[in-house]
């Protein structure tokens, strides 16, 4: 029974490692900009099916024959006491809970698995914001301007 339990541990924890490998190759993929992302407004039909939380942005990119979908559903619920005229207030520098969702889907939109939570997820989105808000061209902007200024 022991030899069993640690079998099904050890698998178990290659699953887990398989995910999260993946999860850092997209990531990878998304820095080098080999993954394009593209920002879209959650659909009022994608926002009923998620009624317990609060997404702003959903982030969509083509891999192969499939397609993912990035959000991170923010838990309302938790954090209802810091609601006051519908505005929250960050107490402490506190933000709500919040869970990262990462998914597979058809060309249908159909999902066909659902990534687990994985520590590397917040790396994945923070990539992605990245590329989708074009921080890089925009800092280089920035320092081109300040260069001109002192070129004067």
């Amino acid at each position: 029974m022991a030899q069993e339990n640690k079998e099904l541990s050890s698998s178990a924890t290659a699953e887990s490692s398989k995910w999260l490998s993946a999860v850092i190759a997209l990531t990878k993929l998304t820095q080098t900009g080999n993954l394009r992302w593209r920002r879209t407004t959650p659909s009022e039909a994608f926002r009923t099916l998620k009624p317990e939380g609060e997404i702003e942005s959903v982030y969509m990119a083509e891999f192969k024959e499939l397609l993912l979908r990035l959000y991170e559903e923010i838990d309302i619920k938790a954090y209802e006491p810091f609601f006051k005229d519908s505005v929250l207030k960050v107490l402490g520098g506190r933000r709500p809970s919040s869970r990262i969702v990462l998914e597979m889907l058809s060309h249908n939109m159909e999902n066909l698995i659902t990534f687990p939570q994985v520590n590397a997820l917040p790396g994945l989105l923070s990539a992605v914001k990245y590329q989708v808000s074009d921080v890089k061209n925009v800092l280089e902007d920035i320092v081109k301007e300040a260069d001109l200024i002192e070129a004067e």
